[in-house]
């Protein structure tokens, strides 16, 4: 008698780095292991992913540590992550995180963030998932025209600008 255990999953987009089937054959237990990685992909035309739209910003300009308020539709990633990037003219970026609480209320409508560079000299930063510690990559917002962003689930939004007085 051959009994076999099937595990069945319905996957869009995911890396699976391994997997092992087991199954009963008579007496003895027999197990396959994949260890290869392979992309799952389904057809998923069923499915809208609609891209980010910024419609305003408020204020247009400030000091560091100014509040900005980003208005649009569709800002939220993985969570309800809520994260603006603001693009010096060099290219270089700060990822500003809203800390604000307010997507209970908001949804993907609104990121809040506080213009200011993400740590501080000397300080130890955490990574977000796995809690790594490291030093702080701390380069001044210095004044000028930044662009703002957002690029929730990979996709890039509209820029708009902010001027750091």
């Amino acid at each position: 008698m051959k009994i076999t255990l099937k595990i069945i999953a319905i996957l869009v987009g995911v890396l699976i780095v391994g997997a092992v089937i087991y199954y009963f054959d008579g007496g003895k237990t027999t197990s396959t292991d994949f260890t290869t990685p392979a992309v799952i992909s389904t057809d998923i035309s069923t499915t809208t992913v609609t891209d980010p739209v910024i419609t305003s910003i408020s204020p247009t300009s400030g000091p560091v540590g100014t509040v900005v308020e980003l208005r649009g539709k569709n800002l939220s990633g993985f969570e309800g992550d809520l994260v603006a990037t603001f693009e010096q003219a060099n290219g270089k970026e700060y990822v500003l995180t809203d800390n604000f609480g307010d997507y209970p209320k908001t949804g993907a409508s609104l990121i809040k963030v506080t213009v200011k560079e993400p740590c501080q000299k000397g300080e130890t930063v955490y990574a977000e998932y796995s809690g790594k510690s490291y030093p702080c990559d701390y380069d001044p917002m210095i004044p000028g025209v930044y662009k703002v962003y957002t690029e929730p689930w990979g996709k890039k939004s509209n820029t708009v600008t902010f001027t750091i007085l």
